[in-house]
């Protein structure tokens, strides 16, 4: 299972270091010119997912000691963050791509995949729409490597009513999950 396919709680492991202060680390392609040096920072950082804890090293701005405005996370089993972060927690605008190449990129709230975004799993297959702390939720459209598509509502994760395209040009309705 994929941590992101689980709900991701950031938690603030350790205290910020700015980088300014270490001469010897290099810059990353995180600084901006209207940022003061002293605002970026590293850090250990954990996440919560299901019932396992993912750590990794997180690079990026800081305030009053934790992640605050644009930073990266990599994690120890190969995923990366790259976005926003708001009090320690990823929030706001962000791309995620896992170790395997599944990636998503769109809105976070509270550390889970919130708003509009783009999951695209590395088997080729992909959801563009609207996401609910985590699950599909609202109006999107998933395609498959077939050239199979539904596009319409999302209910729990679930297509629930829309339209259905098969690559044989078969067009069907669908209502409650089922497609006719």
């Amino acid at each position: 299972i994929s941590p992101i396919s689980d709900a991701v709680k950031v938690l603030f492991a350790a205290g910020c270091i700015a980088v300014a202060a270490q001469a010897a680390e290099p810059q990353t392609q995180l600084a901006r010119a209207d940022v003061p040096a002293e605002n970026f920072c590293k850090a250990a950082f954990s996440t919560l997912s299901g019932s396992r804890m993912l750590n990794g090293k997180y690079i990026g701005q800081c305030e009053y000691g934790v992640p605050q405005g644009d930073g990266m996370v990599t994690f120890t089993n190969g995923d990366r963050y790259k976005g926003d972060f708001a009090k320690g927690k990823i929030e706001g605008r962000g791309t995620w791509t896992s170790a395997n190449g599944s990636t998503y990129a769109g809105e976070w709230r509270d550390g889970k995949r919130h708003g509009t975004g783009t999951y695209q799993w590395d088997h080729g297959s992909a959801y563009a729409g609207d996401w609910f702390y985590d699950r599909r939720h609202g109006m999107g459209k998933l395609s498959w490597p077939s050239g199979d598509r539904f596009e319409g509502e999302f209910r729990n994760n679930k297509y629930y009513a829309g339209t259905f395209f098969t690559s044989a040009g078969k067009r069907l309705t669908c209502m409650d999950g089922q497609c006719r």
